[in-house]
C-alpha cells in the first residue's frame, strides 16, 4: 500500500509522483515521459533499498519492528549499501548515489555529519554503491539516508533524482 504521496512537475511538465510502499519498506519513485501520462511512452521509475552492513558485510539486524532500525555494537564499524533498481529491464539506471550519515539521532534529522557520492555500478536494471566505512562507533544512534542522482545518460532515458529511506542504527 502506497502512502505519503508527493507530485510534482518536472522542466518539461512531466508528472513526477513519489510515495512510501509500506508492505514492501521502500520509497517509490515514477516519471512520467509526457505531461499527460498517456501516450504510451514509458515511465521510468527507479526504487532505491538500502541497508546498513558490518564489517564482514552482513546486514546489521533489525532491532525495532520493520527494521526501522538495526543494531550494532560499541565499536562496531559499518558502511551503507545503496541498490537502485529501474522498473525497466532494459534500462540501466546510472549515476551516482549520496550517502548522508547523521550522528545523534535515528531518523536521519538536522544537519549530516558525513555525505559521500560514490558513482553507481552495475548492468541491466540494477545498479549498487557503498559508502565508505565509519570510525569505530561510541553507543549511541546514527542514521543513513541515501539518494539517487542520475547522470545525464539516466535523465536522458527520464530517470529522476530518487530519495532512499532513512535508516536508523542504535549502537549499544
Amino acid at each position: 500500500m502506497g502512502i505519503s504521496t508527493s507530485l510534482a512537475l518536472d522542466s518539461k511538465g512531466r508528472p513526477v509522483v513519489s510515495y512510501y510502499e509500506s508492505q514492501q519498506q521502500d520509497l517509490k519513485l515514477l516519471h512520467c515521459g509526457t505531461p499527460d501520462c498517456n501516450d504510451g511512452t514509458p515511465v521510468r521509475a527507479a526504487t532505491v533499498t538500502t541497508s546498513v552492513h558490518l564489517p564482514d558485510h552482513t546486514p546489521a539486524p533489525c532491532i525495532v519492528s520493520g527494521c526501522r532500525a538495526q543494531g550494532a555494537p560499541v565499536g562496531a564499524v559499518v558502511h551503507d549499501q545503496a541498490t537502485v533498481t529501474s522498473n525497466d529491464a532494459a534500462k540501466t539506471p546510472t549515476g551516482s548515489a549520496r550517502f548522508a550519515y547523521y550522528a545523534g539521532n535515528l531518523g536521519c534529522s538536522g544537519a549530516p555529519a558525513s555525505i559521500e557520492v560514490v558513482v553507481l555500478s552495475g548492468a541491466g536494471n540494477v545498479t549498487t554503491a557503498e559508502s565508505s566505512s565509519t570510525a569505530p562507533l561510541t553507543a549511541g544512534d546514527y542514521s543513513y539516508r541515501t539518494q539517487y542522482l542520475p547522470d545525464a545518460a539516466a535523465k536522458a532515458l527520464g530517470f529522476v533524482t530518487t530519495p532512499g529511506p532513512c535508516e536508523g542504527l542504535k549502537v549499544q
